[in-house]
């Protein structure tokens, strides 16, 4: 596989996001001092002037210290723990709250996504927003634990977020459910123009994503099994068989211009799209029931999908040539 795709993969499998880079930020455990209450799309006016507030926004996620943070430590170490719904919409308002706070006039938007986002989240789910300000170039990830769970807050201006919604890759039917799915919190009328932003791009940049996901992982992949049953080294192949499954998933959502609702459902989902590519269903069976134990099965299934696969790529109007040409 070619070597962005290479260093993508363990962010995709992780998070499905290629737009987070904890390393970035260190692994520092950030205990967030989120203060403020107020509604969903209650106006909080920040105070100071613009100088000021950037002084605060880099210190959005202050660390706590002494008997606090000794607390916060603890909890930490429990590990994530249970949460009624209102009682994670409240953390939600908070931040809505120092965001407006921080930011001010420069605010543009606050969404929440992921499964708090779509009213599918669980006792132990995360929190995901993203906050936008009219400042160029503006981009910043804070992720930290408020107590009982995680938070994560996108920053970005308001130009980064819209080029980063006009980007096609092969994870987009995941990815892009960010700005495509998000619940508006602030600024209704940008985060509609985001959505339309994220689907509305021309249909060029689908295939081209297709074709590179086909001739870097699919491809590739059945050469790896190849590669597996001639050599009779078979651990690698459950992994490979899951990975090839959800590549084909990924390349059903970007064909029918399909947002998954969270990387856990692209499975079930994707199954649910019209003209998928020859076995499919059953490949995506086999990694949901967990049926990865006969290293013959699994090779003979996945020699099938590929099979299908020239066939399906014509069927869409998608033509490999690119892909069969030396670039250089």
């Amino acid at each position: 596989m070619s070597g962005s795709g290479e260093k993508r993969f363990p962010v995709v499998v992780a998070r499905f996001s290629a737009k987070i880079s904890v390393g970035k930020f260190g692994a520092t455990v950030w205990a967030g001092r989120v203060t403020g209450g107020g509604g969903f799309g209650e106006r909080i006016a920040g105070g100071g002037d613009s100088r000021a507030q950037g002084a605060r926004a880099r210190t959005f996620a202050e660390p706590l210290h002494d008997a606090h943070d000794m607390r916060m430590r603890n909890e930490f170490s429990d590990g994530p723990q249970s949460l009624e719904r209102s009682e994670r919409l409240r953390v939600v308002d908070q931040i809505v709250a120092r965001l407006q706070k921080v930011w001010g006039d420069v605010l543009v938007a606050i969404g929440l996504f992921g499964s708090t986002g779509q009213d599918m989240d669980l006792p132990y789910s995360d929190i995901e927003m993203f906050c936008v300000v009219d400042r160029a170039g503006e981009r910043k990830s804070f992720e930290w634990i408020y107590g009982p769970g995680k938070a994560a807050v996108e920053l970005y201006g308001r130009d980064s977020i819209l080029a980063a919604a006009k980007e096609v890759d092969w994870v987009w039917p995941v990815t892009h459910a960010e700005f495509a799915l998000a619940r508006p919190l602030v600024g209704a009328d940008f985060i509609d123009e985001l959505r339309a932003t994220a689907v509305g791009q021309p249909d060029e940049k689908f295939h081209e994503a297709i074709r590179r996901a086909v001739v870097a992982e699919i491809y590739e992949g059945i050469g790896k099994v190849r590669n597996a049953m001639l050599s009779r080294d078979f651990s690698g192949l459950a992994i490979r068989a899951a990975r090839m499954s959800m590549v084909s998933a990924l390349i059903v959502g970007l064909a029918r211009r399909h947002i998954y609702r969270s990387a856990g459902a692209l499975y079930s989902e994707s199954m649910t799209l019209a003209r998928r590519p020859p076995e499919h269903d059953r490949l995506c069976a086999m990694v949901l029931n967990g049926e990865l134990a006969v290293p013959v099965e699994i090779a003979e299934l996945l020699e099938r999908h590929w099979t299908g696969i020239p066939e399906w790529l014509a069927g869409e109007g998608i033509g490999i040539e690119p892909g069969l040409r030396w670039p250089f």
